[in-house]
């Protein structure tokens, strides 16, 4: 926590932010999320909260000093469709974002003859919640994060779980078009550029 937050304090003097910054937060209700929310709020920010889950977003707007500095918004982010609502309802509760930070985010481990998890639009699950869904929110929300006053800031949050990712399980083999799956040369295969074996 403490090293979120003077990173995070280092980012707010970067931006040369505004009193009253406006920070959008996806996964806001644990971890790292639930964090850089308090240090938004201590330095004197304004808090969009984005999370699956809405009873945890009204607890933790309740908990706060000052529960008009926090605006909640629930998507979820295994859906498409409930991240362009969820960004739609952001456009229409602020007028400019300073920094958007994309942290929701999952991780599975599947034993063997497991499947992936799968979207509601067919994609793998881990894809589209670590990767699509916050391309569509980062794409939506650009109008109020690049103004002719501001240019605002887009952090990416990931972990090292991704390091063990070589991509091939991208598309799950039913959803697959022409119905094989599509997949990237192993590392291991001649000519393959661009993968680092780990």
């Amino acid at each position: 926590k403490g090293a979120s937050r003077e990173q995070f304090q280092l980012l707010v003097r970067e931006c040369n932010l505004r009193k009253n910054f406006v920070v959008v937060i996806t996964g806001a209700t644990g971890g790292i999320g639930s964090a850089l929310c308090q240090a938004v709020l201590q330095l004197g920010g304004l808090v969009v909260a984005v999370d699956i889950h809405q009873q945890a977003l009204e607890e933790f707007q309740q908990q706060q000093d000052d529960p008009d500095r926090i605006r909640i918004v629930t998507a979820d982010f295994s859906d498409l469709e409930s991240v362009a609502n969820a960004a739609n309802s952001i456009l229409n509760q602020v007028s400019q974002i300073d920094i958007l930070v994309n942290n929701a985010g999952l991780a599975y481990k599947l034993e063997d003859g497991e499947k992936a998890g799968v979207s509601k639009q067919g994609y793998d699950l881990c894809f589209q919640v670590n990767y699509l869904s916050h391309v569509l929110l980062t794409e939506k929300l650009l109008p109020k994060l690049i103004t002719k006053s501001s240019s605002g800031r887009v952090v990416h949050v990931t972990s090292g779980l991704s390091f063990g990712v070589d991509g091939s399980g991208l598309v799950p083999q039913e959803e697959a078009k022409g119905g094989g799956i599509i997949k990237p040369p192993s590392a291991s295969q001649p000519g393959a550029k661009g993968l680092v074996p780990r």
